[in-house]
């Protein structure tokens, strides 16, 4: 193992040549995301994407020799990884939209102890993850996998994918959306899937003479009771309750559009839906100076203004660092603001004004809301919600 210090591929390609492992260790930690990110999104299975890139990676040792042109060292890794997918998939004899494992199965299943420092996620989570990704085609699949593999770098997608930086926001974009349409039409299924029926009605019947009953029976048969119906109701609603989270966490995560949600609900006030009330031209004015300070604030990651704005009682968990988790912060940071529309109240005595708004991400796409904006005591505007 000798140390390499090589900054493009062909000298990493001739110090493997030359029989440097360490060499060949740094093409592999440059190219393990894009090879394995290539194998996930045609497999639907993070363990089998890595086998098939191990064996991508052997395959290139053994047969570097042969590759002539060394400065398309990541060209020829591709069409390794491809070919070693395309054989796998036609040994299994299916396609990869019939290889997300069922959630009921995945549930059961428990995940191997993870190796010191690998970050794992269960078998159930993987089961939803790929539930949301597998009927989004995979032209779109792909760089979406890899923006976010690749520490949602356009850039660093483009580069890796041979595209240019317009298709890949052009592709992210559209696989945003498919996703979205996805994740929302799984969970309606599943909520629907969980309305309570006959068996809970049972359930509760079954249980009605117990209540009139002596302490000690009242304690036997609530005891039987557990051990029946009542028990399985309980653990599938627990079970779809995990499934549903989980899968609102993904959408969360991979949808740059939805990062942020009100923390209220948008209209705590029972003001009238549509109706919009001018504000006399001052008003107008700061309201949107005020928008423009607190939208200004998330693309500089300027947090401490954005705290200012933050109301002094919110609900538990709705603070500013619940909100904007580090997560968050990256997906906010460098946004563009198109557009602001005028401001405008529902209700004449409300204290709180929607400011439209239309903001460009710096990975691409755009989002249309309303910000919902009050003040405080002393004059602070105050953000509301809306974003």
């Amino acid at each position: 193992m000798i140390p390499v210090t090589a900054s493009n591929d062909a000298e990493l390609v001739d110090a493997s040549l030359a029989g440097n492992r360490d060499a060949f260790g740094q093409i592999v930690a440059r190219y393990q995301s894009l090879v394995c990110s290539l194998a996930y999104s045609a497999t639907g299975s993070l363990g089998q994407s890595e086998d098939l890139s191990q064996e991508t990676f052997i395959t290139a040792w053994k047969h570097l020799g042969h590759l002539r042109e060394r400065h398309k060292l990541r060209s020829w890794l591709c069409g390794i990884a491809r070919n070693r997918i395309n054989n796998f998939l036609r040994r299994e004899g299916r396609e990869p939209i019939r290889a997300a494992e069922p959630l009921e199965n995945a549930s059961e299943s428990h995940s191997p102890e993870p190796l010191p420092r690998d970050h794992t996620i269960s078998n159930e989570e993987q089961a939803i993850l790929w539930r949301s990704l597998e009927r989004i085609p995979e032209i779109y699949r792909e760089p979406l996998i890899l923006f976010y593999r690749e520490h949602q770098s356009v850039e660093a997608v483009a580069e890796k994918l041979e595209l240019t930086e317009d298709a890949v926001k052009q592709r992210l974009s559209r696989g945003r959306k498919l996703l979205h349409e996805e994740v929302l039409a799984f969970v309606e299924g599943a909520l629907e899937k969980t309305a309570p029926g006959k068996t809970f009605t049972l359930g509760v019947i079954t249980a009605l003479p117990l209540l009139a009953t002596t302490a000690k029976a009242a304690t036997v048969g609530t005891t039987a009771a557990k051990s029946g119906t009542a028990l399985k109701i309980l653990f599938m609603t627990k079970t779809t309750q995990a499934i549903i989270v989980a899968a609102v966490t993904v959408t969360a995560v991979l949808t740059t559009q939805t990062i942020v949600h009100h923390y209220r609900t948008p209209d705590s006030s029972g003001g009238r839906h549509g109706v919009q009330i001018k504000l006399t031209p001052a008003q107008s004015t700061e309201a949107q100076q005020a928008a423009r300070g607190f939208l200004e604030a998330l693309q500089n990651s300027d947090w401490q203004t954005v705290a200012k704005y933050w109301p002094p009682n919110v609900p538990p968990g709705k603070g500013v660092n619940d909100i904007f988790t580090d997560q968050n912060k990256k997906l906010v940071a460098g946004l563009e603001i198109v557009s602001l529309g005028t401001p405008y109240k529902e209700e004449p005595n409300s204290g709180i004004i929607f400011v439209p708004y239309e903001v460009r991400w710096k990975a691409g796409g755009t989002q249309k809301n309303s910000l919902r904006l009050g003040q405080g005591p002393d004059g602070q505007w105050i953000w509301d919600g809306g974003f």
